[in-house]
């Protein structure tokens, strides 16, 4: 049976260009063999519709579920389907508590694009099985996050503040819980999580072509796919 794959789009422009569908098709479909639906329409999100796949990809960003949306796929995700966020998915459903908690993080800020030394923490882990510490041109972001200030940002998104306020409320750092798979300047990357049946990671890297194409990015987004589904 093939591996079938939902890869959840939509949102911020910058993320939404003809080369990012491309490329993310190449990885997943291309090089990983998936069965790949491409969507950013989230009423996809239902626990019917979930029965149909084998890995939730979140690469969306700035986007607002609802409630039961965001219910179908923690629920999904927690019945043994895995989930994979890239990016973009510590950016977006900021307007669930649940969904922040669920990541285990939010996006808190970056630097201007540059490049930058990703370098490997647990070497012996099936993601980052086989790759080296390399350099990258791309968005390096910080990370954190704490249950508290998840829930004032669902409450001020809720309200209609605007993003950058939203953003503010997140400072603590990340959850040492987490296990962390890569760092770059001291910021984690790349991390893991298990929750009930199924398992979580979280790609912070991929803005665009130059991060997307580079080789050793494409092979740990697909070995995440493989680990969350249990390969």
């Amino acid at each position: 049976m093939s591996l079938r794959v939902l890869l959840l789009t939509g949102g911020y422009e910058g993320h939404e260009r003809p080369v990012h569908y491309g490329q993310l098709a190449e990885i997943f479909a291309g090089e990983a063999g998936a069965d790949l639906r491409i969507t950013r329409d989230l009423a996809v999100l239902t626990p019917e519709s979930l029965r149909e796949y084998h890995v939730i990809v979140n690469w969306s960003t700035f986007v607002w579920p609802t409630e039961q949306q965001v219910a179908a796929l923690i629920g999904a995700v927690e019945g043994g389907v895995g989930f994979l966020g890239i990016h973009g998915a510590t950016a977006t459903f900021w307007n669930s508590e649940l969904y922040m908690r669920f990541v285990g993080s939010t996006f808190q800020s970056h630097p201007p694009i540059k490049t930058f030394r990703v370098e490997i923490a647990d070497r012996a882990h099936p993601i980052t099985a086989g790759v080296d510490d390399f350099d990258v041109e791309d968005e390096r972001y910080v990370l954190g996050g704490s249950p508290e200030e998840f829930a004032e940002m669902a409450r001020l998104s809720i309200e209609g503040r605007d993003r950058a306020q939203v953003r503010s409320t997140s400072k603590a750092p990340l959850d040492p819980s987490l296990h962390v798979l890569a760092r770059s300047e001291g910021q984690p990357l790349l991390y893991i999580k298990e929750t009930g049946r199924g398992r979580l990671h979280y790609n912070a890297l991929g803005h665009d072509e130059r991060s997307l194409g580079h080789p050793a990015v494409r092979r740990l987004l697909i070995q995440g796919l493989r680990w969350v589904n249990r390969e």
